[in-house]
């Protein structure tokens, strides 16, 4: 799921996060997955809750991980500037270029599994999408506070100078 570019939900935001669907769909379907869906947030039905999920984009621009907010092991506080709280370490990040990648359970299907790729801003989502892309290996050995936890923090960095974020250091 992506966030809508159309003004939607409680904070009237529109995503602009779309294009790093398109990237990660790439890497996906590189790892063999062909059945993917993609739909606006604002298009997702009941049926469509019960599958694996990926949401992309923070809880002001993607509704989806608006729902599920509250619950992530790591969070985003909507009423302090999208801060991420993590309630692993007990750390908060403000910084824009912070990001999440979180696989839990789903919560609407404890049976099916979401993947969380969200940001405190745009270059937080896109941190987080070059991680899952770039660093798989180093996500998949759980968060440093809980090794049990698949959920990490990010922060993106530019390494060439060119003003996108091309790389990121996991913080946690």
């Amino acid at each position: 799921m992506v966030g809508s570019p159309d003004v939607h939900g409680p904070f009237l935001a529109r995503a602009r996060d779309q294009h790093l669907a398109v990237k990660l769909a790439l890497f996906l379907g590189g790892l063999g997955g062909s059945r993917m869906k993609v739909k606006l947030d604002t298009e997702i039905t009941n049926d469509d809750l019960e599958e694996n999920l990926i949401s992309i984009g923070g809880p002001t621009v993607n509704m989806l991980t608006w729902r599920v907010n509250r619950e992530l092991p790591i969070y985003f506080d909507v009423e302090k500037e999208n801060q991420i709280v993590s309630k692993v370490s007990g750390r908060v990040y403000g910084e824009d270029v912070n990001g999440v990648v979180e696989t839990v359970p789903n919560p609407f299907a404890k049976d099916k599994t979401l993947l969380v790729l969200a940001g405190k801003r745009i270059e937080g989502t896109r941190a987080s999408v070059v991680a899952f892309t770039e660093k798989l290996p180093e996500l998949s050995l759980g968060n440093i506070y809980d090794r049990g936890l698949m959920v990490k923090v990010v922060e993106g960095i530019d390494r060439d100078s060119d003003g996108l974020i091309d790389d990121v250091v996991i913080l946690e």
